[in-house]
């Protein structure tokens, strides 16, 4: 039968002759299908071609992310925590299993505490939304987020930095050329209240007295509210990386301990 997919959705293609391969496809393709199983003709230096695939809805990718936790899991427990049909929830896991997100075990697939965040990676690599990314992830991931986005540009990151008298920890710590960004990270959906600003700018300074560096205290969150407060950024996670990326160009302008 021919199947025409929703017009304007967004889906993640495996090519079953070449399981590492990825093709996201936008708008409406005219397949022949069974499932998540289909021929896509795609046009390729002027020639057509009809190639066996699997089709993943961006949207059940996105949802996967919570069926991927430390341990075994099943296909049954994968589909519950996902919220994908059962049939899919075995191809989401092979797919994911070739990209090197889970090991083979006896009830389905084994993955460790930090198989989220790269699960997660691999879709940001992808071009799925950080937003959409960040809200499946856990707090735990969303600190391992924002390091990994730090370390992507050059700088040196510590996570969960104890310092005493008084005792107090800092997320997620950046340095880069005698400059460190203290990055308070807030996986919340709510806004950020005015105290925490205010004690992650005291943390910065502590911090800064004790090593005698430069340091900006930063709050990530989810979403955009305000872009400060008391001078402390807000910044969500999605503009996280262009932040980092005109950091110093900006750091007269911030307010630094």
């Amino acid at each position: 039968m021919s199947l025409k997919t929703p017009l304007n959705q967004k889906y993640t293609v495996r090519l079953l002759m070449a399981p590492m391969s990825v093709v996201t496809v936008y708008g409406r393709i005219v397949t022949s299908a069974s499932n998540t199983h289909v021929n896509v003709r795609i046009s390729l230096y002027s020639c057509c071609m009809d190639i066996p695939c699997i089709m993943i809805p961006n949207a059940s990718l996105l949802r996967s992310l919570g069926g991927i936790m430390p341990g075994d899991v099943s296909p049954q427990r994968f589909a519950d925590s996902a919220d994908v049909p059962i049939n899919l929830a075995n191809e989401i896991m092979e797919w994911w299993h070739h990209q090197g997100i889970g090991d083979t075990c006896s009830d389905g697939y084994a993955y460790t505490k930090g198989s989220r965040l790269e699960a997660g990676i691999i879709l940001i690599r992808q071009g799925l939304p950080t937003y959409d990314i960040a809200t499946q992830l856990d707090w735990r991931d969303f600190e391992g987020l924002a390091g990994r986005i730090l370390e992507s540009e050059g700088f040196d990151v510590q996570r969960n930095f104890m310092m005493k008298n008084p005792r107090s920890e800092i997320d997620v710590i950046g340095t880069k050329m005698n400059v460190a960004l203290l990055v308070d990270c807030k996986h919340w959906r709510r806004n950020v209240p005015y105290m925490v600003a205010t004690k992650q700018t005291r943390r910065a300074k502590q911090w800064s007295g004790l090593y005698n560096i430069t340091a900006v205290p930063v709050i990530v969150t989810i979403h955009q509210e305000r872009f400060t407060i008391y001078d402390v950024p807000i910044v969500p996670i999605s503009k996280f990386r262009s932040f980092v990326e005109d950091f110093f160009g900006n750091l007269e302008f911030i307010k630094t301990t």
